[in-house]
């Protein structure tokens, strides 16, 4: 139990678990809402906004770990969400480009179905997200203003 409780206290692990949770979570709506959409740009709206809420639950909760009076918690929630609106605007446009218009470009490339491509994309996408969202949120969003 002491293990899991320190492995928690540092902050960059705690961000990858979390990390790897919403990322997990975005996965897995993104390729059913694709499965049930046939969008790339809707699936991935979707799959952002549902994981954007509960990276922020979980960030402002367990790895930043910021006490806030309820006006910061809404500044918070605004330069948090901002900030990832930025990236899932991006990861949308990735989207429509690389699977709504053009999807041959990754199926012909890497000889894959557009279900693997589609597949292929997010996990890169994502894998950039976690790096840049933990940059944005430890000295933008959630930094301690002592």
């Amino acid at each position: 139990m002491k293990t899991i409780k320190k492995f928690f206290q540092n902050e960059v692990l705690s961000y990858l678990f979390f990390g790897v949770a919403t990322t997990l979570i975005f996965f897995v709506i993104k390729m059913i809402t694709y499965k049930m959409t046939n969008s790339g740009l809707w699936s991935d709206i979707i799959a952002n906004t549902v994981a954007i809420i509960f990276a922020f639950v979980t960030n402002k909760l367990w790895v930043f770990n910021t006490e806030e009076s309820s006006k910061s918690i809404w500044s918070e929630f605004v330069q948090f969400v901002s900030s990832r609106l930025v990236l899932m605007g991006l990861s949308a446009l990735a989207n429509w480009y690389f699977v709504d218009k053009n999807p041959q470009i990754i199926t012909n490339s890497f000889g894959v179905s557009k279900d693997t491509a589609v597949a292929i994309l997010t996990i890169v996408i994502q894998f950039l997200t976690i790096v840049i969202n933990y940059l944005v949120s430890k000295f933008f969003v959630f930094r301690n203003k002592k």
